[in-house]
């Protein structure tokens, strides 16, 4: 019996506590001249009864009531900081709206029992409708629709449960189609298309599944001449993919795996040679990759490991003569280095170290050696000049 009592008094004891309020205010200022926010608020933090927030110039901003349990009820009214009204936000039964500044009606919705009711409607400040929504106790429910400022359809589509479902189609405020497609609780399902919105045509046809890309997925150029196609599964790309030059021509082509590149891959000029071809491998580049001039004479001949250079690069003229041979070791320069000219004669040759030049390294001038230098870090040592000076070529006549 006791203990029935002492609970009962800790309990009135409780209720009493949480029922004293006490006047809590916000200022913008030190001295407390300027409110910030002003209500009514329980010992345990809980808001209750009327409160009022202000803006920084003083004007109210926003003004509403808290019940006991402290949510909101009734009619909240927010402001813009001239006096304007901004919104009034209905919480049992009634209407919620919104204003622009200059004092049109910017939105609209019934409200019943708390719960958005009816067909919200919102509009542009030239008075026409931007926006139509049914909502059923809350949830946006039933067809829908949006407009361009201009009067033209931007939105068709249909909620349920609150998601859209079913058809939805796009346009662009001059009245093309932008996509469309089918949607079920709100993801993207079946075929999808996408417009080019310079002329309307297809621009991108592809499927979804579960809102991510599935199968094939085709774009095109402007012409409706085909772009690119491939396959996706569970939104990555997989599989063979090619581009296309307008033209039909093949512009590159190879294999993905996990939306990175995967394998052989091939580059063609518009002609239909071969511009490159090599390796990848989990989207890096992998092995020796060779390019070719347009004729098919050889470009280059680099090696890469994990996308990096590594190994001999080799570079040719447009003749077919060498250019450069270089060295890397993942993207560093190090090892031996030839350049040569455009008649196959050496010019330059030494080696590099951890990227910087090392060693013995001579220049040549049509075959013949004119200067060597050593280098040690990057930095030459010494030198020696190779021309001969024109005492020593009268004495080599003589």
């Amino acid at each position: 019996m006791r203990k029935n009592i002492v609970f009962v008094l800790a309990l009135i004891s409780a209720i009493v506590l949480q029922a004293q309020t006490f006047k809590y205010t916000k200022y913008y200022d030190a001295a407390k001249q300027q409110p910030a926010v002003e209500g009514l608020m329980y010992s345990d933090s809980t808001r209750t009864g009327d409160w009022t927030w202000w803006h920084p110039n003083g004007q109210v901003y926003q003004r509403g009531t808290y019940n006991e349990d402290g949510d909101k009820s009734g009619l909240w009214r927010i402001f813009y900081d001239n006096g304007a009204k901004c919104a009034e936000e209905c919480y049992d039964n009634g209407a919620t709206r919104q204003w622009y500044e200059n004092g049109k009606l910017k939105s609209e919705v019934p409200v019943v029992n708390g719960k958005k009711h009816g067909m919200y409607r919102a509009y542009f400040q030239n008075g026409k409708t931007q926006e139509e929504i049914n909502f059923v106790n809350g949830s946006r429910e039933g067809a829908t629709k949006e407009w361009f400022a201009n009067g033209k359809v931007k939105f068709e589509g249909t909620y349920k449960d609150n998601e859209l479902n079913g058809q939805a189609t796009w346009w662009t405020a001059t009245g093309k189609k932008d996509m469309e497609g089918r949607l079920v609780d709100g993801d993207q399902e079946g075929e999808w298309i996408f417009y080019w919105r310079t002329n309307g045509k297809k621009g991108i046809v592809g499927n979804y599944s579960g809102g991510k890309e599935n199968g094939t997925w085709t774009y095109y150029y402007e012409t409706g001449q085909k772009w690119r196609s491939g396959e996706y599964v569970d939104g990555k790309r997989r599989g063979l993919w090619t581009t296309w030059y307008e033209n039909g021509k093949k512009l590159h082509e190879g294999k993905y795996f996990n939306d990175l590149e995967d394998g052989a891959w091939t580059a063609w000029y518009e002609s239909g040679k071969v511009d490159y071809k090599g390796l990848f491998r989990g989207g890096k580049k992998d092995g020796e990759w060779t390019g070719y001039y347009e004729d098919g004479q050889p470009r280059y001949k680099i090696n890469y490991t994990d996308d990096k250079l590594n190994g001999t690069s080799t570079r040719y003229y447009t003749n077919g003569k060498i250019e450069s041979v270089e060295n890397y070791k993942m993207d560093v320069r190090d090892g031996k280095y030839e350049r040569y000219n455009q008649a196959g004669t050496l010019e330059e040759s030494g080696s590099f170290a951890d990227g910087v030049k090392d060693g013995t390294w001579k220049w040549y001038d049509r075959g013949v050696e004119v200067f060597i230098g050593k280098f040690e870090g990057g930095k030459m040592v010494s030198k020696e000049d190779k021309v001969p000076s024109k005492t020593e070529v009268r004495k080599r006549k003589g």
